[in-house]
């Protein structure tokens, strides 16, 4: 039997030739691999997909290979891209848009100031991943980004902050065999 997405192309004499329908039949599992490796050499011109172009990309933007993860690699050539494209509206909209659900991007020319507006009732906001990208391709007479938030939920910031004491040897008190470091004190804040 010959396959429906051939039948729809083939005039309908064909449908009774014995031959055809064995061709069909055998080459249908090639035809599938080829289909999957046209997919696969697609899909490497499309820097959320590449692996093994990631090499090209690399040499196109930075000349050389990076090293790194996938993500951080591909990460490194979307910021190089977004570099070289010009400051305006519709490139900081699509910064804006990757790092959550934006509502809206203001400029305001006399403060030489740019705000995005979020709305964080349905999903989270990356605030360092916009920040990062922002100073990335931010001229230097912009100042930076001001994100502003709606919604009805609290915001809540946490972070550690982990400080290290460390005290060192004097010249006058080393015998042999000693590590230069008296002691280190470790406080978590």
């Amino acid at each position: 039997m010959i396959p429906l997405r051939y039948r729809e192309v083939l005039p309908p004499y064909w449908y009774e030739i014995d031959m055809a329908e064995r061709h069909f039949s055998v080459m249908e599992e090639a035809m599938n691999g080829r289909e999957k490796i046209t997919n696969e050499l697609r899909d490497q011109f499309i820097l959320q997909r590449a692996t093994y172009a990631l090499d090209m990309w690399e040499w196109i933007y930075f000349r050389k290979v990076q090293s790194g993860s996938f993500a951080e690699r591909r990460e490194a050539i979307r910021k190089k891209r977004w570099a070289k494209r010009p400051f305006k509206l519709p490139v900081l909209r699509l910064i804006g848009s990757q790092c959550g659900k934006l509502l809206n991007v203001r400029e305001d020319f006399l403060a030489k100031e740019i705000y995005f507006e979020y709305d964080i009732a349905d999903e989270t906001v990356d605030l360092m991943r916009l920040h990062r990208d922002f100073e990335y391709i931010r001229p230097v007479h912009v100042k930076p980004s001001v994100p502003n938030l709606h919604g009805k939920e609290r915001i809540e910031i946490v972070d550690t902050v982990t400080c290290n004491l460390r005290r060192y040897h004097q010249v006058h008190e080393f015998r042999v065999g000693m590590t230069p470091m008296k002691y280190q004190n470790e406080e978590v804040l």
